[in-house]
């Protein structure tokens, strides 16, 4: 973790093994491979939301200079082994979220990172998924991406 944040998804994948490999996925949904089984490509996913105004100052003219109704930067971390966190847990700079690997649609181990801003309350983003659907991973994937590189002027 960067700073003082939520985590609001913190998934393995569903009806398949903890290999979570791109074979196993097509196997079990007709040839597609980014589907709810694996967190729609994801793979073990971890999903952080850290409120405003427990960031840099910097950053956070720089966050509501982009979206102005801005109340968290959402970080989005994947393609784990082994997650150590679990949801609704409060977790502080230096956190460790899991170990890397390379779950979901993924060539080879790395973590994957994102970075979006959000305006809503966020709970509503770590809704229960099941088999079908997984609101929490569709609801993130509508915000707003920024430039992942703007982290390393602060941290």
């Amino acid at each position: 973790a960067i700073a003082e944040g939520q985590v609001i998804i913190a998934r393995k994948c569903v009806g398949i093994s903890d290999q979570c490999s791109n074979q196993e996925v097509r196997e079990k949904n007709n040839g597609l491979i980014n589907t709810v089984n694996n967190n729609y490509g994801y793979g073990f996913l971890v999903v952080v939301a850290y409120p405003l105004e427990g960031l840099p100052i910097g950053l956070v003219n720089h966050l509501l200079s982009i979206d102005p109704s801005a109340e968290f930067m959402v970080v989005v971390t994947a393609h784990y082994r082994e997650i150590k966190v679990s949801e609704a847990q409060w977790v502080k700079r230096g956190t460790l979220l899991g170990y890397g690997g390379s779950t979901g649609n993924s060539s080879g181990p790395h973590l994957h990172f994102e970075v979006r801003i959000s305006s809503k309350i966020l709970l509503e983003l770590g809704a229960k998924c099941d088999q079908w659907s997984c609101p929490g991973i569709e609801g993130f994937q509508k915000l707003p991406h920024i430039n992942p590189n703007i982290l390393l002027e602060w941290y």
